[in-house]
Formats: C-alpha cells, sequence, structure tokens
C-alpha cells in the first residue's frame, strides 16, 4: 500500500478545481491496525474478483499481530471459510490499556506528529505501533463462526498467552471445529524453528475444512 502522506503545514486555500500546493512527508512503518485491516479487506475485495479464486474457500492465516487481524477480519467478514492463527490473540488490545489512554491523549494534543514513539522495551522492532489505536482493536470474537486452528508458543514472552487463543478456544469449542497446539519455544520461534511444522498444520487444516 502507498504511504501515509502527511503534513505540518497549513492548508491555506484551494484553487477552483479543489487543488492546492503543499509540502507533506511520506510517513511508512506505523503499525496501524485499522489501516492494516483495511488493507486486508482490500486483498479480499481483489481475489473476490479474480475467476481462478473459489470464494467459498478463502481461509485466512495471520502470525503475531497478523492473528490479531486474522481473528478480527473472520469475526467481521463472511468470506472468510477458516481461519488459522498463531502467536497472537483477540485480546492483545488489552495489553497496552494502562498506557494507551496516555498516548492517546498525547497524540490528540500534538505531543508527537505521525510517527509514534518506540514502545520501551521493544525499541529494535521494525515499525512503530501507534498504542492508542491498537488498544481500541478488538474483535467481535462471538461472531468467529468458522474453523479454527490457534497455535502457541508455550515461553511466550511478550504477553501473558494464557490470556488470549486459550480464551478463544473455550468461546469456540462448542460451536466451529476448533483446534489448539503449542510449540517448544518463544515468540519468534513459530517464524524459524516451527515454522516448517506450523506450515504443515496449517495446511492440513485448510485441506480439510476448505
Amino acid at each position: 500500500s502507498d504511504g501515509r502522506l502527511v503534513s505540518e503545514e497549513v492548508q491555506g486555500e484551494a484553487d477552483e478545481e479543489g487543488f492546492l500546493d503543499i509540502r507533506v512527508k511520506a510517513v511508512r512503518e506505523v503499525v496501524d491496525p485499522f489501516d492494516q485491516y483495511q488493507d486486508i479487506l482490500n486483498c479480499l475485495d481483489y481475489l473476490s474478483g479474480e475467476p481462478c479464486v473459489d470464494t467459498d474457500r478463502i481461509g485466512i492465516w495471520g502470525t503475531s499481530f497478523g492473528c490479531c487481524h486474522a481473528i478480527y477480519v473472520t469475526a467481521s467478514d463472511s468470506r472468510v471459510k477458516c481461519l488459522v492463527g498463531q502467536a497472537g490473540g483477540p485480546f492483545l488490545g488489552e495489553v497496552f490499556s494502562e498506557f494507551a489512554a496516555q498516548r492517546a491523549i498525547e497524540k490528540a494534543q500534538g505531543v508527537y506528529g505521525a510517527m509514534p514513539p518506540a514502545v520501551d522495551g521493544h525499541e529494535t522492532l521494525i515499525g512503530k505501533p501507534d498504542i492508542a489505536k491498537m488498544a481500541r482493536y478488538r474483535a467481535a470474537v462471538e461472531k468467529v463462526n468458522v474453523p479454527a486452528l490457534l497455535i502457541d508458543q508455550e515461553d511466550e514472552e511478550l504477553f501473558d498467552r494464557t490470556t488470549q487463543l486459550p480464551v478463544l478456544v473455550d468461546l469456540l469449542k462448542d460451536k466451529v471445529p476448533v483446534s489448539y497446539h503449542t510449540f517448544p519455544g518463544t515468540h519468534y520461534d513459530i517464524y524459524e524453528r516451527n515454522y516448517p511444522e506450523g506450515s504443515k498444520l496449517a495446511r492440513d487444516w485448510f485441506l480439510k475444512y476448505l
């Protein structure tokens, strides 16, 4: 997707056709969950128009914050027929709630610009999370109504995993096929050491339910 164009200048008056000249900055690497959610919907829109795509057999697979997106989209878009989520959760917004309100105030008052500050302890992450928005990004999990495979790392260090995917498993187990699996290791092991086995689980889940 395109970068977000941001200007700190006063816009002034547009010409008769509604155009104006203004200096802008292209901002990238801001983790804005609502923008990312819209990007995923755009992908679904595109796929739905492709003649080679069976729109009754669309699955979604997300890892880490992408897991949050996968759950959020599944809960809100009936085109998704099958879900795989890894090392994330539908309730991660609550993890940020303690300081998200202050971040929202600072953002509204112009304390920082389009690029939010780093989160203490996570300065090396690529991309800066918009905590004010992430805290408000909560999936309507009661609307998830498709087969769901949920995968965690046993020694997840970024959040308390027991408050995330296991809770979703309990909410879904009486209405849809659901499976919960854990791998040994910490958060980023799902990207490397455990990626091949996790991918096989996801593949088999999609083959079974799509």
